[in-house]
């Protein structure tokens, strides 16, 4: 007899008060009542510059380690850190604004900033910012 995906969740759902699976946490389901308003790219400045780091002599970061990836098949490629360095392309800081006047601050990695002004910005519009789940799942 198989059973449909659904009635498994509703059944492991009934069993959430057991010992061996753990109930939602409550403050899961609720809302924050605000809304996304506005996206941006923005600069940051720091306070302080960023130490400086040497990695240490043997470290793996120094040993031409290699790293998997789906290049690494084809021996022009070869699969090493320095492969996987983004040049010329930079990080990007996320402003998002919401409704209540509230303003929170992300960071991304290269080339980051296009897709989040060209693709996630019109789908966070006037979203629940703290609908983290929802908001993962649209994108």
């Amino acid at each position: 007899m198989s059973i449909l995906r659904r009635d498994f969740l509703i059944k492991v759902g009934a069993l959430a008060t057991s010992t061996f699976i753990a109930a939602p946490l409550a403050w899961t389901q609720e809302k924050s009542k605000l809304k996304i308003t506005g996206i941006r790219l923005v600069k940051l400045t720091p306070r302080k510059s960023p130490p400086s780091y040497t990695p240490a002599a043997g470290s793996w970061s120094t040993q031409g380690v290699e790293v998997s990836a789906p290049p690494n098949i084809y021996p022009e490629f070869k699969p090493t850190r320095s492969l996987f360095a983004a040049k010329n392309v930079p990080g990007f800081a996320v402003e998002v604004s919401t409704d209540k006047g509230i303003i929170g601050y992300g960071e991304g990695g290269p080339g980051g900033g296009a897709v989040v002004m060209g693709h996630l910005a019109g789908l966070m519009m006037g979203r629940d910012p703290f609908d983290i789940e929802r908001n993962w799942d649209i994108n």
